[in-house]
């Protein structure tokens, strides 16, 4: 096969302008035409051009106060919690009472979002509270002052006193949480559903500023979700509390694009031949695409939010397939796209980049099984 005809394949035909422009530009006394013997540098070239040229227009996250990277707070938190090594799971330890966490966040104003997986389903209050609030084991979010919760175990939420609220809860299910710093209102959703607007008239304004934060019983568990990964139930008009990779999310996709497109090729199948007019075999021409396209693809895969929200959909379409003539998703297993991603992936990518991909693929599988167990 001709470069110019994988170029187009996998790239498109947009692309293969850009490219011609780039390739005249840098030769200027030549004619670039069909017949142009394009090299692998140019089609770099190109690549690195059209995806250095994204740039998305993101939220500035005015009324956000803290590190880019919103996780629960080591430094103040009850020491009878636990946490992962990310920071982002909480696990209460003492064998009596409860223990609080917040986030290292504060918001002062706007309309933000986080979630909470349940790992557990007992006694846990889930909620907001301000630098005020000052915690025991016996008191949690939501029973001071200016700290705000909802209980699913008990069906209550919670400001100093409580009242009946909610739904309850199961172990797996994904709790969101909205706050309105604009209108002073709190809400809570269920696995993306509302629950109603639990708390109206919250204080604002001058020196009030709300943390995430969770209190658990002995034993109870949660996993935050602040915005490092894609949530489960994005809300309109809401912002996540740490700020996506919106830019690296949207290269990746076009990257797996044209990785999906190399990976239909008819040449990408075992019987390659040698063409005895070239000098490179139409397989090594092939790999010589995949491995630009894996050394682009790689340093995007060092964020977790770009793989759960990027790579992952990308596997799940190589396996999934919707059955166009039924209203439900069929499994068919594309075995050799499957395998050729995979042993692509071995061959240009380090272990230690496949290990933290997988890891992650790995996490969010288990994520999924907590919520949607196979009947036994």
């Amino acid at each position: 096969m001709h470069i110019q005809k994988i170029i187009e394949h996998v790239f498109g035909n947009e692309f293969l302008q850009d490219l011609k422009s780039d390739v005249q530009s840098k030769n200027p006394d030549e004619i670039v035409g069909e017949e142009w013997n394009y090299t692998i540098e140019d089609v770099k070239f190109t690549v690195n051009s059209l995806l250095n040229k994204i740039n998305p227009k993101q939220s500035n996250q005015d009324g956000r106060i803290g590190p880019a990277e919103t996780v629960f707070d080591t430094e103040t938190k009850n020491r009878h919690i636990t946490f992962s090594a990310d920071k982002l799971t909480a696990t209460c330890t003492l064998p009596k009472g409860s223990g609080t966490a917040k986030a290292n966040t504060a918001l002062y104003k706007g309309k933000w979002q986080y979630e909470v997986q349940l790992g557990t389903c007992g006694i846990m209050q889930v909620g907001w509270c301000t630098v005020l609030c000052k915690f025991m084991a016996e008191m949690g979010v939501g029973d001071t002052t200016h700290s705000y919760a909802y209980d699913g175990q008990r069906k209550k939420k919670w400001n100093v006193a409580a009242q009946n609220y909610g739904e309850t809860w199961f172990a797996g299910d994904i709790i969101g949480t909205v706050i309105d710093l604009n209108e002073g209102t709190i809400e809570f959703y269920r696995n993306g559903f509302s629950m109603g607007i639990a708390f109206e008239k919250i204080q604002t304004g001058p020196g009030m500023a709300y943390f995430p934060a969770v209190s658990l019983s002995s034993g109870e568990s949660v996993v935050a979700n602040f915005g490092g990964s894609p949530f489960k139930y994005p809300l309109s008009g809401y912002e996540p509390i740490q700020l996506a990779p919106l830019k690296e999310s949207i290269k990746a996709n076009i990257v797996l694009d044209w990785v999906r497109n190399l990976l239909t090729l008819e040449e990408m199948k075992p019987e390659f031949q040698t063409s005895s007019h070239s000098k490179v075999s139409e397989k090594a021409l092939l790999y010589l695409f995949v491995s630009l396209l894996f050394r682009v693809l790689c340093p995007l895969l060092n964020e977790t939010y770009v793989i759960e929200a990027c790579l992952l959909p990308f596997l799940k379409r190589l396996i999934f397939a919707q059955d166009k003539q039924r209203k439900f998703a069929s499994i068919k297993f594309e075995v050799p796209s499957v395998n050729l991603f995979l042993d692509f992936a071995w061959m240009f990518l380090e272990v230690e980049e496949i290990a933290q991909s997988l890891d992650v693929v790995c996490q969010c599988l288990d994520s999924c099984l907590i919520k949607n167990p196979f009947p036994v």
